[in-house]
């Protein structure tokens, strides 16, 4: 997998403002780093945030903007798809395609690669996850944390510049036991 090099820090800007039923989500910030971790109590917005981020949701107001490329500018009408905006999420329960084997689910974001880079890229990710034993099994088979890993191989297998982690700890299985 391809290393960034930090000199190359992506710069995410925002300023957003989005209401769901009673709850107001008003945020602005400018980060420039290959890490940010946001925290807060629950219900304060971090998973909306993400949301509007990945391009699941759109502000009612505000705009998104990633290394000078704006991904959502409600006032001027731009909305980037998901699929297009170089961004990943990993959210709190693993949306896995139950119809899929974990080496097509992985695969899925790849189609623009032929057949041996694609099939190179899911080997790759299934050994950065420590999953590769996985390769052939459905997701009805996995346990909740192998589950979150390949969800974690999924979304980092296009090398997205935005990789968003929502609570990527909370399904993880415990060390086993001799």
């Amino acid at each position: 997998m391809q290393a960034l090099d930090p000199a190359e820090a992506d710069v995410l800007e925002f300023s957003l403002d989005s209401r769901r039923g009673s709850f107001r989500l008003q945020a602005a910030c400018r980060f420039a780093s290959q890490w940010t971790v946001i925290f807060g109590p629950s219900g304060a917005g971090k998973s909306s945030l993400l949301r509007l981020f990945a391009g699941l949701d759109q502000p009612d107001h505000g705009r998104i903007e990633l290394n000078g490329r704006m991904l959502t500018n409600v006032e001027q009408h731009v909305f980037i798809k998901p699929g297009l905006r170089q961004a990943a999420l990993v959210a709190q329960q693993p949306a896995l395609f139950p119809h899929l084997s974990v080496n097509k689910n992985i695969s899925f974001g790849l189609k623009s690669l032929d057949v041996a880079n694609r099939d190179a890229r899911v080997a790759e990710m299934l050994a950065l996850v420590d999953a590769t034993h996985l390769a052939h099994r459905w997701p009805r088979d996995l346990s909740g944390g192998e589950a979150q890993r390949i969800a974690l191989a999924r979304s980092l297998a296009p090398l997205p510049r935005l990789l968003l982690l929502d609570e990527p700890f909370s399904a993880l299985d415990g060390e086993a036991s001799d």
